[in-house]
């Protein structure tokens, strides 16, 4: 169990409290910290939940009246759905309403400009021991504000992906400019998206905030502390520390696959792959091309089976693909509704291109699943590729059929590396594990901060 004993004030720090993975991990270490006696808060840009502890962060901007009259007609042409010609006019009052904005975004600048971050500190009525942030992308925080908290209060940033090391991108892939400046960026229209590199620009913006700034990274995985250590963000660090995700156990746990199954009203019989993802078929860094190429695959070589994947977290038209289907369901906000789909699976698929510490991964496993996954980035930490399911080159659909035929057609392997998942994940990747992990490193913080 922890070791903190004194009560301290902790604001956590995110875009959202609910939806994406880091909203999962600030919110699941949010509800941890009350239930530990500490006295938490939560700051948002948009809240979802009806928590009192959770603030909503100001939304602050100049009050002319050339930007009141052209804020209103946008806030009009939503509510009425006007439109000129085949567009709709509430984009076009929203960039008169900030041209500057506009103008910026355009050239492929990233976005500061939000006065309501300097007001996080005042939103709680005590005062603050310590803060947490989590992700700083999404267009709601001013990162020159790191530069004015972190010589005011002790601070944690916890990188969830890797926008704050490059001159845009949340992941690099392949490219390693983010190592030397950035600019000629191959990758443009990765999230978040741009229309005009000025990646370089960009870069060398966040360094100089960096260069004034004292933090205490945290990552949840070896990978992207590795890389953090070779970044502009390194300079910052006055400490780092790896804590990885944890994940509710007593919501994420294996139960009767027939019973999962005649809760979802899903076949009893039948073989089931499920892959769960934000967008499923958009998403820039999980790889659905390489999954639907394995269902195809792995269709030829059960031809004589009866194969539904299920694509947790998209919203199109089912699709068949010879002897399977793949069957789209939309986002589910129910933790306990998506317990129920890894416990009716027999095995969970993950192909992605880039992927810091999924979630997901640690929720299948816990569920009793073999996880069979690309190995790229942190995923190679949340599997022992042989004994917890199997790990596969990125970008290789015949290696993960391969995988999946092998495992589907070897019930007792299936069943011994189910058994081994939930085990590691019980004892690796509890939340109440990373609850300690925070606190004990909260008292070191504090311990070690100097003002």
């Amino acid at each position: 169990m922890s070791k903190v004993v004194a009560l301290s004030t902790i604001l956590q720090v995110n875009f959202n409290d609910k939806l994406g993975g880091a909203a999962q991990i600030a919110w699941t270490l949010h509800q941890g910290l009350l239930r530990r006696g500490q006295d938490a808060w939560l700051a948002v840009a948009h809240k979802e939940s009806q928590d009192p502890r959770i603030i909503e962060i100001p939304e602050i901007s100049p009050k002319t009246p050339y930007r009141r009259l052209f804020t209103f007609l946008t806030t009009q042409a939503r509510q009425r759905n006007w439109h000129i010609g085949p567009k709709a006019l509430a984009g076009l009052f929203c960039r008169l309403a900030e041209p500057r904005r506009y103008w910026n975004h355009y050239r492929g600048k990233e976005d500061f400009d939000f006065p309501g971050t300097w007001q996080i500190l005042n939103l709680i009525p005590r005062p603050l021991d310590l803060i947490h942030l989590h992700n700083l992308h999404y267009n709601y925080f001013d990162l020159r504000y790191l530069q004015e908290v972190s010589w005011q209060l002790p601070t944690v940033l916890t990188l969830h992906d890797a926008w704050l090391l490059s001159g845009h991108c949340a992941h690099s892939l392949d490219c390693e400019r983010w190592q030397s400046g950035c600019g000629h960026c191959p990758y443009l229209n990765s999230y978040p998206a741009m229309r005009h590199d000025s990646t370089l620009y960009n870069w060398k913006r966040k360094k100089k905030i960096y260069s004034n700034s004292k933090l205490y990274l945290v990552s949840p995985s070896n990978w992207i502390m590795e890389k953090t250590k070779k970044s502009i963000l390194r300079p910052s660090a006055l400490q780092t520390k790896v804590i990885h995700n944890g994940i509710d156990l007593n919501v994420f746990h294996s139960d009767d696959k027939i019973k999962a199954r005649a809760i979802l009203n899903l076949d009893a019989k039948i073989d089931i792959l499920l892959f769960v993802a934000s967008s499923v078929k958009t998403n820039a860094y999980k790889d659905y091309d390489t999954i639907q190429k394995v269902i195809e695959i792995v269709s030829n070589l059960l031809s004589g089976r009866k194969i539904l994947f299920l694509a947790l977290g998209g919203d199109s038209p089912s699709q068949h693909i010879g002897n399977a289907e793949i069957r789209f369901i939309p986002f589910q906000n129910n933790s306990n509704l998506v317990a129920n789909y890894y416990q009716a699976s027999d095995i969970y698929l993950h192909a992605a291109r880039a992927d810091t510490f999924p979630n997901v991964i640690l929720e299948a496993s816990a569920c009793g699943k073999p996880v069979i996954a690309t190995a790229v980035g942190g995923i190679p930490e949340q599997i022992v590729d042989g004994q917890t399911g199997f790990l596969t080159a990125p970008g290789n659909p015949t290696e993960m059929a391969e995988r999946i035929v092998h495992l589907l057609t070897n019930r007792d392997l299936l069943a011994s590396l189910g058994r081994n998942a939930e085990n590691y994940a019980r004892k690796y990747f509890g939340v109440d594990l990373m609850i300690d992990n925070y606190l004990n490193y909260y008292q070191e913080v504090l311990h070690d901060w100097k003002p």
